[in-house]
């Protein structure tokens, strides 16, 4: 009754949607609507006609809005997403739903990375993203496991074959406040059929404390820790490109990422370690181009991340393995805590069989593999997933569009599962109609199934694996419309997430041994709520000319949960880290000369208040930022760029104690200037 229920109220929401957009058609869209996007189908389609509803932030919104990483861009461009940051990377929610059911790709592969339960977004240079693609809801079908809040497709930058540049170099430098330091280097090299790019990138911040207090198990005490943390990264990527002939063509590559964190030790953070990630990755595929814009791709991908303690101090700790002995380390071990390994095969094949059919099929094999070093009573762990999907793109006519598909999924643990998706769009004169059903299929994590720890946090806890538990499946409704004209574009959509089997974090009773050893706290892994994320999205963009653009979006997300409860009773909860209301707003003016190009803009975005179950609710906020960008193209082989601003304008920064501070650690006001000289 509760899915009937959920599912009536959003039809009537978006009928009366529908109703208000048809009484305001003398609104006049500004929004390119003839860009590309392939992330919600997996085929190239128009943004206006796109069969699934895509947002996209564009090449240019990336570089007029100089976001110093991917959280600020996605948080302040889109309003529907939260961010936690820490220093294991970036927890991430979308329409309510946190980081493990976002699937995150880089030209449409698998971002590799979740120790912690986060993503080490750091780790993608902006000054190399074209644009990013966002698809909401459940898209399994396509993406297979962990695509049930969504998908978020990170573009990058790449040099046509037919490019008549035989070779460009491009230098970005940003410098801003708290030791922030970033350099981004890109060459591209074209000798013949041969195509080079060669890339490097580096950051650094010295962190920055918002406050010295922190919550401890005596109470709330004066700290060292930081808001964030010092860190210093840089990465290695090197990409080549061979065109065999007009319909041939395979490519190779491979990458070296490493992330230092430095961690001061003090009261109340006694550490004597730094964190360390390694990770590298190669990769090797095939684009075979057939008649009639037919193609087939191969692709080879092989991941690595290793996870290490760096320690800095004699160190013997008050924790003990399973034989009973005290851990001692020396200044200078590099300890290796885990490393994580991936290998990915897909196949994937493009077929337009007649002028209104266009069929999508594809093969994909991942497999995973989990080696801890410390901590263990596992060994090695492994888990395959095997895939093969299919889809039809349907062009009725003009205006109607039906796109279905189905995957087949097979898990080394939790055998197979099938994944139904089914779009539909109508045109009608200036508005167009997309309506979505999709189911969501997520497995357990390497980590989750077979992967016990032990952290030091307010006291030692034990994580715990489990391997009874179940997959994690969704069922996702949207229906929205969209108004388009050459000066205006806006877009309303109501959605309904409804999860089953979600997986959490549940205290259990400690054993004898975990006494023995000191353990304060465990936790296990278990299938113990079910879920559903309601949302309302509204975007709009207006250009009374070529010189201005405003735009901005709200997004209403109704998160919640049904969790196991201290008395072991079921109960009805706000879903943590979940808020309500969220809402970005901008204005940009834009002059070109014949050589030059001025931009200006302004920026902001906020939300209410975010929940959380035992740390107590955080506060509302807003922020604002301006920028201003000038373009220089008056020598012949170079263009020089310019930009700075000012981020965080009012210095608003959350100053509650550590353990308590989630709403957002910007440091307050800050400062930034960056320089892009392209030689061509």
């Amino acid at each position: 009754m509760k899915q009937i229920k959920h599912i009536i109220t959003m039809v009537i929401l978006c009928a009366l949607t529908y109703t208000s957009y048809a009484q305001n058609d003398s609104i006049v869209n500004s929004i390119d609507l003839n860009e590309i996007v392939i992330t919600g189908t997996g085929t190239r389609h128009n943004y206006k006609s796109a069969p699934v509803q895509t947002l996209v932030i564009s090449k240019k919104d990336i570089k007029q809005f100089s976001g110093k990483n991917i959280q600020d861009i996605l948080s302040s461009l889109n309003p529907s997403f939260n961010f936690n940051q820490s220093d294991m990377g970036s927890g991430i929610q979308l329409g309510g739903l946190k980081n493990d059911y976002i699937l995150i790709l880089v030209d449409g592969k698998r971002l590799n990375g979740d120790i912690g339960g986060q993503n080490d977004l750091s780790a993608i240079d902006i000054e190399s993203i074209e644009r990013i693609e966002i698809v909401k809801g459940a898209s399994s079908s396509l993406y297979g496991s962990d695509a049930i809040a969504g998908v978020i497709n990170i573009i990058t930058k790449k040099e046509s074959f037919l490019s008549k540049l035989a070779s460009s170099f491009t230098n970005t430098s940003r410098i801003g406040m708290y030791g922030e330091w970033k350099q981004s280097n890109r060459l591209n090299i074209k000798i013949g059929k041969l195509k080079s790019t060669t890339h490097y990138s580096r950051k650094h911040t010295d962190g920055w404390s918002n406050t010295n207090k922190e919550r401890t198990r005596a109470g709330i005490e004066n700290t060292i820790t930081q808001t964030v943390s010092k860190y210093t990264n840089y990465k290695i990527k090197e990409s080549l490109s061979y065109r065999i002939n007009k319909s041939l063509s395979i490519h190779t590559g491979g990458s070296i990422y490493n992330k230092t964190i430095y961690r001061e030790c003090g009261p109340t953070q006694y550490r004597t370690y730094d964190l360390e990630y390694k990770a590298y990755s190669s990769e090797l595929g095939m684009d075979l181009k057939l008649s009639n814009y037919n193609k087939i791709t191969f692709e080879l991908d092989y991941d690595k991340r290793d996870y290490f303690h760096n320690h800095n101090k004699f160190t013997m700790e008050s924790y003990k393995d399973e034989n009973n002995k005290y851990l001692i380390f020396e200044d200078g071990d590099d300890i290796k805590q885990n490393s994580q390994e991936r290998f990915t095969a897909q196949t994937k094949g493009i077929f337009h069989l007649n002028e209104n059919n266009t069929l999508n099929v594809g093969l994909e094999y991942i497999h995973e593999f989990l080696k801890p070093y410390k901590y263990i009573y596992h060994s090695n762990s492994e888990a395959y997933l095997a895939s093969a999907y299919a889809q039809n793109e349907w062009q009725i006519n003009k205006d109607i569009n039906i796109t279905s598909g189905l995957r087949l999924n097979y898990h080394k643990e939790f055998g197979i599962h099938l994944n139904p998706k089914i779009s539909g769009m109508y045109k009608i004169d200036k508005y167009v109609i997309r309506a979505t059903y999709s189911s969501g299929f997520k497995s357990p994590t390497l980590k989750q199934l077979y992967y016990n720890y032990t952290r030091e946090a307010m006291g030692y806890t034990e994580y715990l694996s489990n391997r009874d538990l179940k997959p994690q499946t969704s069922n996702y409704f949207s229906l929205g419309c969209e108004y388009n004209t050459n000066k205006f574009s806006s877009s309303l959509t109501g959605s309904i997430n409804l999860l089953d089997n979600v997986i959490e974090l549940y205290q259990v009773k400690r054993s004898n041994s975990q006494i023995l050893r000191g353990i304060q706290k465990a936790k296990q892994y278990k299938n113990i709520s079910d879920a559903y994320s309601n949302n309302i999205d509204f975007l709009l963009k207006y250009s009374p000319n070529k010189r201005w653009l405003f735009g901005g979006g709200y997004s209403f997300i109704y998160a919640k949960g049904n969790i196991l409860n201290k008395d072991n009773k079921h109960e009805s909860v706000i879903l943590d880290g979940s808020s309500k209301h969220h809402a970005n707003l901008f204005i940009r003016w834009n002059k070109k000369w014949k050589k030059q190009n001025l931009s200006l803009g302004f920026y902001g975005n906020g939300q209410s208040k975010r929940y959380y179950r035992y740390n107590g609710n955080t506060d509302p906020y807003c922020l604002f930022k301006i920028t201003g960008t000038y373009e220089y193209k008056g020598f012949k082989h170079v263009n020089i760029n310019i930009q700075s601003g000012i981020d965080n304008i009012l210095d608003y920064k959350c100053t509650k104690p550590h353990a308590y501070n989630y709403n957002t650690k910007t440091p307050g006001r800050t400062v930034f200037i960056a320089l892009t000289i392209k030689i061509k």
